[in-house]
């Protein structure tokens, strides 16, 4: 039940309001439950104390994400990425931002799905991570093949999918990658 999730989040913040990872967690639920105006007011809150702290502004990130304002997403990710604790989350949000920044359904469209740009910037931040698995960078790299929206790039995305199928064959990023392409082809 989101509602009772909400306020024990919100109970928790109460009484520890540097516990960012509540935070973070209140603002995914505020999302799902479709009552992000709670996220933002609690986020308020910080902002007027002129907290800017790292999972502050990851936090911000996530809001911005939430609401289609991927710049500021983006602008508050990179802050956070900062931090050596929200390093990863932080980079990871903003390689999806890049390789799909307005959560476009690669079956719908002809074009890229993204710039060259994004897709350099991308690729960047993947080969930068050392400490993911290789399901994950297979996951990722997948993602970048699919950017590309062409039917040589959803190919390698496809193998890659299925590279990952053959090893979990329950992974659900892998199955639901694999049927974006297969609907896409």
């Amino acid at each position: 039940d989101f509602t009772s999730s909400i306020k024990a989040l919100e109970n928790v913040l109460d009484v520890h309001p540097r516990f960012h990872r509540a935070l973070v967690r209140l603002v995914e639920i505020c999302a799902r439950a479709g009552r992000l105006d709670i996220a933002k007011s609690r986020l308020k809150k910080y902002e007027k104390l002129k907290d800017e702290s790292p999972g502050i502004l990851f936090s911000r990130g996530l809001l911005n994400l939430f609401t289609g304002n991927n710049v500021e997403a983006q602008k508050f990710f990179s802050l956070s990425s900062k931090n050596r604790r929200w390093m990863l989350s932080s980079q990871l949000c903003i390689f999806n931002i890049l390789v799909n920044p307005e959560r476009k359904y690669v079956w719908c469209e002809t074009e890229p799905l993204t710039s060259q740009e994004n897709i350099n910037a991308a690729s960047e931040i993947l080969s930068s991570f050392t400490k993911l698995n290789e399901i994950d960078v297979a996951l990722m790299t997948a993602e970048l093949f699919i950017a590309h929206n062409n039917d040589d790039a959803i190919t390698n995305a496809m193998k890659l999918f299925y590279q990952v199928i053959d090893t979990q064959q329950h992974n659900i990023p892998a199955l639901v990658g694999l049927a974006r392409c297969h609907y896409r082809i």
